[in-house]
């Protein structure tokens, strides 16, 4: 798999990283990959609008607001809520967002094990995504009651995110739902997310590994 440098992408305060970053202490965040927002091709966008407006409409509580990385441009609402495409960002900036985020939302129709999510994990930030080619390699998806098609589920004590079927917005919307209205799950799955990337993504145990399996091939 891929690695991550966990000595950048690592977990921070979220309440002080977000007055840092000038955004709201009492409303939650949801980050999203804003590339292909306006162009997919290998994004979802229209599942992942569709299900940010299913949850507006039937979320109580605060408005969350969406934050989208990489296609910068002016706000824009779903029902209630504020949707923020963000310029292009430096790492440190990058790490951040993901820092102040509750949740990381990545819909795709194909991926390969996309970066953003390891990044995420990292952070400590649990995440909602498609279960698309490697993606179900990368989460380990918590149980929630919801169809699963072909990839496995784990207990709140391994769980480091959520996966839904590709194109399900239902689904989508309800897990997000769920991990923002169950904030002592959601801490455990950060919890979670940072062990998980500490044993499995880290980059310095990527490059031994690949080395590792050279002087294999060569014996």
């Amino acid at each position: 798999p891929n690695g991550v440098d966990l000595e950048l992408f690592r977990g921070g305060d979220r309440n002080a990283v977000r007055r840092l970053l000038g955004l709201p202490i009492d409303v939650p965040i949801i980050l999203f990959s804003g590339k292909g927002f306006a162009k997919p091709l290998w994004r979802d966008p229209f599942t992942l609008r569709n299900a940010f407006e299913m949850l507006a409409r039937e979320r109580r509580g605060a408005p969350p607001l969406l934050l989208g990385f990489g296609e910068g441009g002016e706000e824009t609402r779903v029902g209630p809520c504020t949707l923020r495409l963000l310029p292009y960002l430096e790492m440190r900036d990058v790490v951040r967002h993901y820092q102040a985020a509750d949740l990381y939302v990545h819909a795709a129709r194909a991926d390969t094990f996309p970066n953003m999510v390891l990044e995420s994990l990292a952070c400590g930030t649990p995440v909602v995504a498609t279960a698309v080619c490697g993606i179900p390699e990368q989460i380990h998806s918590l149980d929630v009651g919801q169809p699963t098609r072909g990839f496995t589920t784990h207990e709140p004590e391994s769980a480091t995110g959520i996966l839904t079927p590709a194109g399900d917005a239902g689904s989508l919307a309800r897990a997000i739902g769920y991990l923002l209205d169950h904030e002592d799950v959601r801490r455990g799955l950060e919890e979670n997310a940072l062990g998980d990337a500490r044993r499995r993504f880290d980059l310095k145990l990527q490059a031994k590994a690949m080395v590792e399996w050279f002087n294999e091939l060569l014996g």
